[in-house]
């Protein structure tokens, strides 16, 4: 049963790779989402702690998840603007593998929403 809920009304609905994403993290509990900077952010509790951005899901992470991320081949969120690249440290990209398994995608999310501040998550 999915859990996930829009952030608005009207908005345009998720499909694809988000909706399944939505689907599995709704095993967590409720799992809000809106459209963000051309992708999707994901919320917890009103808190902020994914993102979908070109077919990539990217947890937000503190120093020590970040780590762990590192650990498990990810790499951080990265971006093009006016020629440059820039890299934020506070949103990595999920382990390889991870949209394949939903316990893995539970896993590393969990960590993710307990990062974010969203404590009050199943499992």
């Amino acid at each position: 049963m999915t859990r996930a809920r829009s952030a608005g009304a009207g908005k345009s609905a998720p499909t694809g790779l988000v909706a399944h994403i939505l689907d599995v993290l709704g095993e967590l509990g409720p799992v809000d989402h809106g459209r963000f900077f051309g992708g999707w952010g994901l919320r917890v509790h009103g808190v902020f702690f994914a993102m979908i951005m070109r077919e990539e899901l990217y947890f937000s992470v503190d120093g020590a998840l970040r780590e762990e991320m590192i650990a498990a081949g990810c790499a951080p969120f990265s971006y093009t603007r006016a020629g440059r690249t820039i890299v934020t440290e506070k949103l990595y990209a999920a382990p390889s593998g991870c949209l394949d398994d939903n316990d893995e995608l539970c896993f590393w999310a969990r960590k993710a929403m307990r990062v974010a501040g969203g404590l009050n998550v199943r499992g």
